[in-house]
This record gives structure tokens, C-alpha cells and sequence, in this order.
């Protein structure tokens, strides 16, 4: 299922942190919509929102990534609408790759001027589509320069640990970072909420409690953030070992160890460029007799016990 939160470009009045953006709504069929458009959208009239750009407060700093950004080698912009300088387009890009590679995350910044008769929820969820085939977790923020409603599309591990009063809170300072044309401070801040999903335990396949994976992730992270866990549903072409590999060049530049539990043929493998300890030969054995018996927790947890140790 995926989420989304809608942005209108004016700046509001502080009460809007808390009521000010409309959320999605789900259809008799599951599939999450965004709200109508009459009430996807901030309103204010023009009294009101003169009174709260005099009175409007500095928004706070955007605390630094706890990772290193370096020039990214990959495209994860796209601005159509010709928004962004050189500097802006990269700091963005930079950091799209760096959520990319250390949290798997399928991240992106689009910006329109037309969204061609879409909805802005539709536009992105294309959007989304086209770059990443629909698959992973996402986050793909639209700028939307068409109808004005920008919104952050979330899927997988984002929708799970990216709350709304998350999204609330930072739309209300990227609304009016936006309306003073600051494009890039207002997508790093928006950006950076894919910092708070998991970097060791990834489940794709959204088959752990979140208590579990918390639980995992503090145990793996005594590997010093080289090792991590991929837990998938492999619906693909490729054999368990191929996407593995292709993960672990993603997650795991600086080497380490990672894991991979297919819920789909119930096996579970291990890649690295290094030697493979036999403890973590010992516990993968292990983890595929509990994926064989049906129970992926405890074969995720055999694993990231031997990867954290």
C-alpha cells in the first residue's frame, strides 16, 4: 500500500503543523488515493496569510546526516520544471544516492510545470513507477509547479517509519521555504525523513513486527554498519543469489557481510568479498531450517545475532 501527503505552496499560520495538510484516503478497493482536491489543500485567505508571513517564524536547521555525502554517480532528480541550480541539483542528487545505498531506500525528487491531466498522486505514483518499476521502498517527492499541491509518495519500510506528524511537520517548514524559492533546502528537509527507517534490517517483504526489526537493527548495528539483513518476497526472473549480489554492491561498498531471506522459496543466503566466519555459516544452516518450517522471524533473528557478533 503506499501513502502519500499532499503540500500546498503558501505559507500558513502555526496551527497548520498539526491540521494544516490533508492526508490520503483509501478506496473500497485499497488502494490508497490522495483526498479531492478541495480538501487536499491548505486555504488561507489573503488577509491571513499576509498577518503570517509578517509574523513568520525561522525555521529550524536540518540536522546533518549521520552519513558521509559524497557525489552521487547515479540520477535520483529530475527536475522538469527547471527549478534547481547546478549547486541545488546536486546536493539533492548527493544525498538521494547516499539514502539509496545506506538505507535501500528508491529515492527521487521530480519537479513538474504539467502533470498531464493526472492527479498530483497519480503523477508521482507514474513517476515512481517509471524510475524504480514500482518495487522497493520509496520515497519520491513532487514538486509540483502545475496546481501547486507537492507530495511526498512513500512505500514499503518509508510508509512504515515515516509517521505523518513526521510529514506535517516537515511540510510546514518546506511550504514556506518553497514560497521564498528555496527548492533545495525544502527537499533535503523532506529527504531526510527517510533517515529515520531502518539501515541494517530491511524488509521489503514487510513480514517482521516493527518491535522485531528494532530489536534486530540494535544487534546488528554492533557490526559497525557493515553488515545488514534483506528480508524479500523474490517474484522476479533473477535467482536469490543475483539480487542478493546486486543489493550487497548497493549496501555494502565499504565489504561486510549481508544476508537475504527469500519468503517466497523459504531459503536464506549469505554474500560477501571477504571470508564468510563459520559462526555466520554455522547460524545461516540454522536460519534455513526455520525459513523451511514457516518461521522467517526466527531464522532473521538467528542471522542478524550472527552478523552482529
Amino acid at each position: 500500500m503506499k501513502k502519500s501527503l499532499f503540500l500546498t505552496a503558501i505559507i500558513v499560520s502555526a496551527a497548520a503543523m498539526t491540521a494544516g495538510c490533508s492526508l490520503k484516503k483509501t478506496s473500497s478497493g485499497g488502494k490508497t488515493e490522495p483526498t479531492s482536491a478541495a480538501s487536499s489543500q491548505v486555504h488561507t485567505d489573503t488577509a491571513a496569510t499576509s498577518e503570517a508571513a509578517s509574523e513568520k517564524v525561522t525555521a529550524p536547521e536540518i540536522e546533518p546526516s549521520r552519513h558521509e555525502i559524497t557525489r552521487a554517480e547515479g540520477v535520483y532528480v529530475y527536475d522538469e520544471a527547471k527549478l534547481l541550480s547546478q549547486e541545488d541539483y546536486n546536493a539533492c542528487n548527493d544525498y538521494c544516492e547516499m539514502l539509496y545505498e545506506k538505507y535501500l531506500i528508491n529515492a527521487a525528487v521530480v519537479t513538474a510545470s504539467k502533470l498531464e491531466g493526472k492527479s498530483p498522486y497519480d503523477y508521482a505514483a507514474a513517476a515512481y513507477d517509471d524510475i524504480y518499476k514500482g518495487r522497493g521502498s520509496g520515497l519520491l517527492l513532487l514538486i509540483n509547479n502545475d496546481s501547486g499541491n507537492d507530495m511526498l509518495y512513500l512505500t514499503g519500510s518509508c510508509e512504515t517509519y515515516i509517521s505523518e506528524d513526521m510529514q506535517k511537520e516537515a511540510f510546514y517548514w518546506a511550504t514556506q521555504e518553497i514560497v521564498d524559492g528555496d527548492y533545495k533546502t525544502a527537499a533535503l528537509r523532506l529527504l531526510k525523513l527517510g533517515e529515520n527507517c531502518p539501515e541494517y534490517i530491511f524488509d521489503n517483504a514487510g513480514l517482521l513486527e516493527r518491535e522485531t526489526i528494532g530489536e534486530l537493527e540494535r544487534i546488528l548495528s554492533a557490526s559497525g554498519g557493515k553488515n545488514a539483513l534483506l528480508i524479500t518476497i523474490n517474484s522476479t526472473d533473477k535467482t536469490n543469489e543475483q539480487i542478493l549480489e546486486e543489493y550487497y554492491k548497493r549496501r555494502c561498498q565499504d565489504g561486510g557481510i549481508m544476508a537475504m531471506i527469500d519468503a517466497q522459496s523459504k531459503k536464506a543466503i549469505v554474500h560477501s568479498s571477504g571470508t564468510v566466519p563459520a559462526g555466520v555459516d554455522a547460524a545461516l544452516k540454522k536460519a534455513n531450517t526455520s525459513a523451511e518450517n514457516g518461521d522467517l522471524t526466527a531464522a532473521a533473528r538467528t542471522l542478524a545475532e550472527a552478523l552482529g557478533s
